[in-house]
């Protein structure tokens, strides 16, 4: 029965001295490598993602400020037009016209004024704009055609609302000077 069992001779050898011991180390330390490069360039992407994050809010805000100023600018303008047009009253208007006049001018004047309803830095010069249109109005009342009553001065209700129109002028110009110094603060 010797003979059916040969004998085995097998030379037993430390694994770390094996081929595949070192392939398996060669292995994990690419892993590794790979590993950590993967995670050097996801920390950078996330530092790139948070700038560009606060690139886009300052862009977000920068063109809310530019809306703000083209909002301004525009209520400006419209303001300048609403005073050209007062200064551009005709000394012989009779009351039919003035009193279309004053409404237009009243109308525009309470549209824009809106924007500025809960500024405190706007209440004051709306107020007076107010007061004096309500002057203007009561001007206006004195001076209307009622029935057989005509007028003896042609040009009376020119000289009735004329003052008041003055004063609204430099009363819009305030009011058009303070928006434009917003527009510089916030610059």
């Amino acid at each position: 029965m010797k003979d059916f069992y040969p004998c085995i001779c097998v030379e037993i050898i430390p694994y770390y001295q094996t081929f595949s011991f070192w392939i398996g180390i060669v292995l994990s330390l690419i892993g590794i490598g790979i590993t950590i490069s993967g995670l050097v360039y996801s920390i950078k992407a996330f530092k790139q993602a948070k700038d560009s994050k606060k690139e886009a809010i300052a862009a977000k805000n920068a063109a809310a400020f530019a809306g703000k100023i083209v909002k301004m600018q525009s209520i400006s303008i419209d303001l300048l037009e609403i005073s050209q047009l007062i200064e551009k009253l005709d000394y012989s208007v009779d009351y039919s016209k003035a009193r279309d006049f004053f409404n237009f001018v009243t109308r525009k004047l309470n549209r824009l004024m809106t924007v500025f309803e809960g500024d405190p830095n706007y209440k004051e010069i709306i107020g007076q704009i107010d007061s004096t249109l309500e002057e203007l109005k009561t001007s206006l009342e004195g001076v209307r055609p009622i029935g057989e009553r005509v007028l003896n001065d042609e040009h009376a209700v020119y000289y009735a609302i004329e003052s008041h129109f003055t004063k609204l002028i430099g009363q819009i110009s305030k009011l058009m000077g303070r928006c434009e110094n917003k527009v510089i603060e916030k610059e």
